[in-house]
């Protein structure tokens, strides 16, 4: 995309697909994304916004069960999940350096 093309703007374009619209000299788009989605999980994995997690639950009408973090064992629950998405979410990362790698191998 040309610097500067505002015209296919979205506020998480780099996680949709859409690229960015504006990127710095000095940078890549796909730092850029790397960035934004770091950003993301900064902030949704904050003590804080682990505790919410309860309204969730009560938001779906008990659908969503969610460990209580106020006890041990609703911590080791959710200590459990956060790990099982740290591995996830590397072996996503991993599967796309070596699909990008192999991509430009091939060429």
């Amino acid at each position: 995309m040309p610097k500067g093309d505002w015209s296919r703007y979205a506020t998480h374009g780099g996680l949709t697909g859409k690229g960015a619209p504006y990127i710095p000299e000095g940078r890549s788009e796909r730092e850029l994304v790397r960035l934004q989605s770091l950003g993301h999980l900064l902030f949704y994995l904050r003590p804080r916004q682990l505790l919410n997690l309860r309204d969730l639950q009560y938001a779906t009408g008990g659908q969503v069960k969610v460990p209580d973090p106020t006890t041990v064992r609703g911590c080791a629950a959710l200590g459990l999940f956060a790990w099982r998405l740290f591995i996830h979410i590397m072996r996503s990362a991993v599967r796309k350096v070596f699909r990008a790698g192999g991509a430009a191998g091939a060429a």
